[in-house]
């Protein structure tokens, strides 16, 4: 069986979903999962890691480095791939500088797996051709739809058609502000409880105002066409006073996106609610195509991870 080295970066609650699911399933098709190394904000515990211990650690104490089994190091990400020196990088992070981590790995022969837009968004090209240049992989089906396979069936499944247009509902939490709005709730409370259950990022500004749904659109872009968007038109929700059949709709074509709040006719199949993403994709062979399922959520997200990493192991060069 090979063994297959994962450093996690990053240990909030993807994190620790993505070490439960390796914990239950880190031996599969002929491949075992090993965690070397995590990295939270208190700094990267490294050695032979039991994964549900580091979740019990971190949810208990509220931070690694309170585990005095391990010695804490204070490595920047770049130190921690050369240091480390995973056959994996799995960063699960919102750390949006971590382009030269990614790209350091890649270089290096180290597959990079990751759920983090903006790295992504904003350095394709660069990272494409480093991972090129290494001989490594580099997967992201969890920076789109979380762990709805819409990275994949671009990259894998429709290679024969050709992509004509994407329009798609790519963030649950303006869609949970609009739903609540419909309800009668106005724009400042639907926010507050947004807040309250955990749903919007960090930075509330980030959903709101549609720089989220852009990263992810920017990332379908692409994918679908191999190019950057020449035009990229944003508009959040809000100036959204009437939320009836409003959502917050990402429209793809090629050498263009428009981010912004649109009315939908009764059935569409972008009237999502939730945390339910859609997207219509169309091409010229096989027409119009929806792909629906869950956008967010920890275990969600992981999901789409722990498969991009054995598609991560499954790419590597055999090891001697």
């Amino acid at each position: 069986m090979k063994v297959v080295r994962v450093s996690i970066f990053g240990f909030g609650t993807v994190g620790r979903a993505l070490a439960e699911i390796m914990a239950e399933r880190g031996r599969r098709f002929g491949v075992e999962l090993r965690i070397v190394s995590i990295t939270d904000r208190s700094g990267t515990i490294w050695g032979d890691i039991d994964p549900l211990e580091a979740k019990e650690v971190k949810e208990t104490m509220g931070r690694l480095s309170a585990w005095d089994e391990y010695e804490v190091f204070d490595f920047s990400p770049e130190e921690l791939v050369q240091e480390v020196r995973p056959d994996i990088l799995v960063d699960v992070s919102s750390h949006d500088e971590a382009f030269s981590m990614y790209e350091t790995a890649l270089k290096e022969g180290i597959g990079v797996v990751t759920s983090n837009k903006p790295p992504i968004a904003n350095h394709y090209r660069e990272l494409m051709k480093a991972a090129e240049e290494g001989g490594a992989g580099l997967f992201f089906e969890a920076t789109v739809m979380a762990g709805t396979p819409v990275i994949g069936l671009l990259r894998e499944n429709l290679l024969g058609d050709d992509v004509l247009s994407i329009e798609a509902v790519l963030n649950a939490s303006t869609t949970f502000i609009l739903t609540e709005m419909e309800r009668g709730s106005s724009f400042e409370k639907a926010v507050e409880k947004a807040k309250e259950q955990g749903i919007l990022e960090e930075d509330p500004s980030k959903d709101i105002d549609g720089i989220d749904a852009m990263h992810k659109a920017k990332i379908l872009h692409w994918v679908a066409f191999g190019q950057e968007a020449e035009e990229v038109e944003v508009k959040g929700i809000r100036e959204v006073t009437d939320a009836r059949r409003v959502r917050l709709i990402a429209e793809v074509s090629k050498g263009r996106i428009r981010v912004q709040p649109k009315r939908l006719s009764e059935g569409s199949p972008l009237l999502t609610e939730g945390v339910l993403n859609a997207a219509v994709i169309r091409t010229d062979l096989l027409g119009e195509l929806v792909i629906k399922g869950p956008g967010g959520g920890g275990k969600v997200t992981a999901s789409g991870v722990f498969s991009d990493i054995l598609k991560a192991a499954s790419y590597m060069k055999p090891l001697r």
